[in-house]
């Protein structure tokens, strides 16, 4: 299973030089949304921050009127966006997620889509839906049942209704029957 980060930042940052600047064993974990912002922001983890200075473990880059910002959370605020809504395409092998608001994604072989980022989840029904962890880089799928198991349960419940209609039906002409050979 690959999964498909985003790749805002690619062209407007030079990774290489990024890790140089920043201390602390820095690991990039992707582009997300954090604070509701329409713009993603480049996460990553500092795993020994130097708390001498004040750095967090969470350290992110912002670029937002034309200028790149940096800031940084701490471990217990990273938990609100450690988790995005994505789904995996079973025909590619791919999971995608969106970045930010009306950041519409598609798999490479087009089967499933994702929109919305943390505003909303738009998505295709193809596709098992689930929620990616940045800071592991894993996909768990979600508990809810498959479209196809929806779809089965659905006609079979369409046909236990209607058998239930039918007994009744039969039964109460039976019924019927019954209750005029007793009048006579």
């Amino acid at each position: 299973m690959k999964i498909i980060k985003g790749r805002y930042y690619e062209n407007r940052i030079k990774y290489d030089e990024l890790h140089k600047k920043i201390e602390g064993d820095v690991v990039l974990l992707g582009d997300m949304c954090v604070f509701g912002n329409y713009e993603p922001v480049l996460m990553m983890h500092a795993r020994n921050p130097n708390r001498e200075k004040g750095h967090k473990e969470f350290p992110f880059l912002l670029f937002q009127h034309g200028s790149l910002f940096i800031s940084a959370m701490d471990a217990d605020r990273f938990e609100e966006y450690r988790y995005q809504d994505a789904v995996h395409c079973e025909k590619c092998d791919e999971v995608i997620y969106s970045m930010y608001r009306h950041d519409y994604r598609h798999c490479s072989c087009g089967h499933v889509m994702i929109d919305g980022g943390r505003d909303y989840t738009r998505s295709s029904l193809n596709g098992t839906h689930g929620r990616l962890d940045f800071l592991t880089g894993t996909f768990k799928p979600n508990k809810a049942v498959s479209t196809t198991k929806r779809k089965k349960a659905a006609a079979k419940k369409t046909v236990e209704k209607t058998l239930k209609k039918a007994i009744k039906k039969i039964a109460k002409k039976e019924t019927k029957k019954v209750t005029k050979k007793k009048s006579k």
